[in-house]
């Protein structure tokens, strides 16, 4: 397995403690930021959801947004927080394990982290689940 340091929760160490200490939610979920780096919003991806983006408000701002940024920046955007939401949506698009954060051991925390993706799943989701 490999995992690699979240930099969300390594800029406040404390605070990312008592978060995952907290008891009021039960089980914590995380995307590894090297899941996250796993896909890429391109002109591909772009293109696909173009047949449905006007299927809600939420998706065509995303495409509005995104299709401006790639008249910029034609590599593409890592899908950071998109990828995250979708694997809330849908827990089955996810590999999770229990216990491991950022590389170490968290037992008992009730966190999961995921270490990898089905990669048409986000895709998916985005079509099927924008409001």
């Amino acid at each position: 397995m490999v995992t690699f340091p979240s930099y969300n929760l390594n800029r406040d160490p404390k605070s990312a403690l008592a978060a995952l200490a907290y008891l009021g939610i039960a089980v914590k979920r995380f995307v590894s930021k090297n899941v996250c780096h796993g896909i890429c919003y391109d002109w591909e991806m772009h293109g696909q959801l173009a047949a449905v983006k006007d299927k809600s408000l939420s998706l065509s701002l995303i495409w509005q947004g995104i299709d401006i940024y790639l008249r910029v920046r034609p590599h593409g955007k890592l899908f950071h927080d998109p990828l995250a939401a979708c694997c809330a949506i849908d827990e089955s698009i996810a590999t999770r394990v229990s216990g491991v954060l950022n590389s170490l051991p968290v037992p008992k925390l009730g966190s999961l982290s995921t270490i990898k993706y089905e990669p048409a799943s986000p895709l998916h989701q985005l079509r099927e689940n924008c409001r």
